[in-house]
């Protein structure tokens, strides 16, 4: 696991860190209460908070009711208070405040090893529920759930740096022939396929109902954004979806539309969806990008790229 120490002593984050080290653990220290929200926002792969009661800018306890107001698009964290006062009050009071566990100051050897098995066994646990909750159990795609809390937090990243952003909806064209003609497990092989292709693309992509997909692209240009979903079309064109009984080539048609500082996010995706309906009016297979202002499809869209509309 990684393991963040909070603690005003170098020493006893040294010591930790050779303690959590004998068990294959990984130990970063930092001094204050300041240094640990900053890290819990940019770096989620941190599993474990130890922190100590007494920091220089704010307490242990307050500390745990901060880090427990973290993003909900972030992974399970599980805290443990530390102290070298350990009485019944002090250990309600860390629960009380957020912490999952407490351990004295310094910690017995033993017992520390045996809490932080217990603790790997919640966050295994946490993060299967969290999979379960947040990920499209046929394409292995973020779900509609997970897109937006991935938009949420892009969306705020994208106001606060003033940086790029841009959405992608799109969908299979002529999805519901294939189902029809092909059957249920045909249209499920093509959704699986789909996912692969996006999964192994790179882009934040989601499946957000049926046979749409969305995808979030930040920190490019727009011209960029652009190349890389009609990259991405590209390939959904030129892959083959093994089924039971045929192997089937699909298209897919996308929309996109870039962020507005200050927009909503369901103004984001209505300029996207429009985007994405001209396309399929157009003659499917093909990406279309929202212009600057909404108005009817028809006048509305400036042609990125386009392929061969399927018959």
């Amino acid at each position: 696991m990684r393991i963040l120490i909070a603690d005003p002593s170098r020493t006893t984050q040294r010591v930790l860190a050779i303690i959590l080290s004998e068990a294959c653990h990984e130990a970063v220290g930092v001094l204050c209460g300041s240094d640990v929200l900053g890290a819990l926002a940019t770096d989620d792969s941190i599993d474990v908070l130890i922190t100590s009661f007494e920091l220089p800018d704010m307490t242990g306890l307050d500390l745990c009711r901060e880090a427990r107001r973290s993003p909900g698009d972030r992974s399970p964290l599980y805290i443990f208070a530390m102290s070298a006062s350990v009485s019944d009050a002090r250990i309600a009071e860390a629960l009380d405040s957020g912490a999952d566990d407490f351990i004295g100051k310094p910690p017995s050897r033993v017992e520390f090893f045996a809490r932080l098995r217990a603790a790997q066994r919640v966050i295994l646990a946490q993060n299967e529920l969290v999979r379960l909750a947040t990920v499209d159990l046929l394409t292995d795609l973020p779900n509609r759930r997970a897109f937006f809390l991935r938009a949420g937090s892009l969306i705020r990243h994208a106001d606060d740096e003033r940086s790029e952003l841009a959405l992608v909806l799109f969908d299979i064209d002529h999805f519901k022939s294939i189902n029809d003609r092909f059957g249920h497990d045909a249209g499920d092989a093509v959704l699986r396929g789909i996912g692969e292709i996006v999964g192994g693309s790179g882009l934040r992509g989601a499946r957000i109902g049926g046979e749409e997909f969305g995808v979030l692209i930040a920190d490019v240009g727009f011209d960029h954004a652009m190349q890389r979903a009609e990259t991405l079309r590209s390939a959904v064109q030129a892959a083959s979806f093994s089924t039971i009984s045929n192997e089937l080539s699909v298209t897919i048609s996308l929309g996109i539309a870039r962020y507005r500082h200050g927009e909503s996010l369901g103004s984001l995706m209505k300029r996207a969806d429009v985007a994405l309906y001209a396309a399929k009016s157009g003659g499917r297979n093909r990406l279309l990008a929202a212009s600057e202002e909404m108005h009817p499809p028809t006048d509305s869209m400036a042609v990125a790229g386009a392929g061969t509309a399927p018959a």
